[in-house]
This record gives C-alpha cells, structure tokens and sequence, in this order.
C-alpha cells in the first residue's frame, strides 16, 4: 500500500520539483567546490536547518550543488502550503531524503512557524533519514530546533566558470548596451560591485540590468549657452617674423597703438564699413 501511495505522488512530486528547479537550473552557474565542500560539512548530521541566506536564488542554487537532487523535494513555501498533505505524504513514505523549502519576503512569520513545527515533527519521529532544509532571507527570526547556518554572497565562492559567465552578461549601461566586463575594467575590487542583487539580476533570464541611465535633458528648461574663446598674445610675438602667420586680426587698440608694436615693413590695416585703409610701417 505504502509503494503503492508512493508511486501514485511520484509525478505530482516531480513535477512541482521541476517548476521550482527549472530556472535555476537553466542559469548554468556553479559555485565552487571548496564552497560547495563547506556548506557540506555544516549541513551533515543536522536533520533540521534554518538556512538563512542574502541571495536566496543564488543559495537555492548552491544547494543544489552540494545535495543528491534525486534525493530533494525542493519547493516554494507556497507549493508546500498548497499541496502540503501530499507533499508531506511523498517525503514521509518515499525515498527522498531531503525536504528543501525556498520562503521569500512573502512568506508570514506565523505560517512558517506552524509549518515548520510540523515538518520538525517528522524528523523527530524514527524515520531518521529524512531531512529539512528551512531556506530564508536573513531578516527572518530563527526558528526553533532548526540548526541556523548563515550564508553570505561573495562573488569569489562562485567557480571560475561563472565568474566569467557573469562577467561577459550585457547589461545596460548609460543606455548602451555592454558586457559588464568592460564596465568593471576600470574597478579595483569586483567583489564589492558584483554583489547578491546584482548578480542575480544578471543570471536571472529577462531581467535587464541598468547601470547609470542617460541623462534626459529638459529643453523647457535648458538655458542656452555661447562660449567665447579669448586668446592673450605677448606683444613681443609680433616683433618676430619667423612665429607669425602671414595675416593677424587684431581687436581692441587704435591704428597708431598697433603701429608701435608690429615689426617695420608690415602692413597694418584698418576696416571700415565701406572700405579698408592700409598703412605700412
């Protein structure tokens, strides 16, 4: 009978695993072994864990790096709510070992207090196989008889791989398009830029990243401006030939006042609205 319930729940189980799963699959990023190794090592031997994260799609994703996933119900809290007797029915008769539950700020602290007591229940009973997982953001009080285990984002503990996957992601920026690369060229320290909410606007497929938005200039309101080029010349630069062009436009000083200042045999004219007078020094 148990076999039986078991085989029944199996595709209904799937495949609320494969809605919850498929996007965070289909981004390709991998975190690295050693942080894959670390998170290991503190998951073992806790039947209960409240695992508080600042990526929660970042973190959902190294789980399933670190886990068998053939042995993981991993859903939404709102999955479990919805199908909660079933869900629990598969986990407690079947062969997953694993019990993964994704709540995002949506989620009220009262029904996932409810919800956990209840999953606690069945880790306690002599089914020591099965395990939960309790995956939040880390403003989310700890829960009790969960074993808390914080994870903070850092662009490093992701693989080379990924690193450069996000690296080369286009973005917007200044309202053109470019590979976060180019943007970061500059920075000495890529860590603090690519953080957890970057990083998974990035990875996350139809989400369009902007970064420094073009200024939108109001013309109503825009006060036009003239600029004026004033160049200052030594008078002595007038003494020598060999510096000068063949032709200098002067402004501001009488005929007689350039005449003292121009090199003898130069020819010093002066315009007039209907005619030009020349003078030869």
């Amino acid at each position: 009978m148990q076999r039986a319930t078991t085989e029944h729940l199996n595709p209904f189980v799937t495949g609320l695993i494969k809605t919850c799963t498929t996007k965070l699959v289909g981004t390709g990023i991998k975190f690295a072994d050693s942080e894959v190794s670390r998170l290991q090592a503190e998951l073992s031997n806790n039947p209960a864990v409240h695992l508080r994260s600042d990526a929660l799609t970042l973190c959902s994703i190294l789980l399933l790096d670190c886990l068998d996933t053939s042995k993981c119900i991993f859903v939404t809290f709102e999955s479990l709510q919805n199908n909660k007797v079933m869900l629990l029915c598969a986990w407690f008769k079947g062969d997953w070992e694993w019990l993964i539950v994704s709540c995002d700020s949506t989620v009220q602290p009262s029904e996932l207090s409810d919800t956990c007591l209840k999953v606690s229940e069945i880790t306690k009973s002599n089914h020591s196989t099965k395990r939960v997982i309790i995956l939040t953001e880390c403003s989310v009080q700890r829960i009790g008889n969960f074993v808390p285990i914080e994870h903070e984002f850092k662009f490093e503990q992701l693989s080379k791989e990924s690193q450069e996957m996000v690296l080369d992601k286009t973005i917007d920026f200044q309202d053109c398009e470019v590979k976060m690369r180019s943007v970061l060229q500059q920075h000495g320290d890529v860590q603090h830029v690519l953080g957890p909410e970057l990083v998974t606007d990035v990875i996350t497929e139809g989400t369009t990243v902007n970064i420094g938005g073009r200024l939108h200039v109001n013309t109503e309101n825009y006060v036009h401006r003239t600029l004026y080029l004033n160049i200052y010349l030594e008078l002595g630069v007038l003494r020598n030939p060999e510096s000068c062009p063949d032709i200098f436009v002067v402004s501001g000083m009488t005929n007689q006042e350039l005449l003292n200042i121009v090199p003898t045999g130069e020819c010093v004219g002066e315009e007039f609205e209907d005619e030009t007078r020349y003078t030869v020094k």
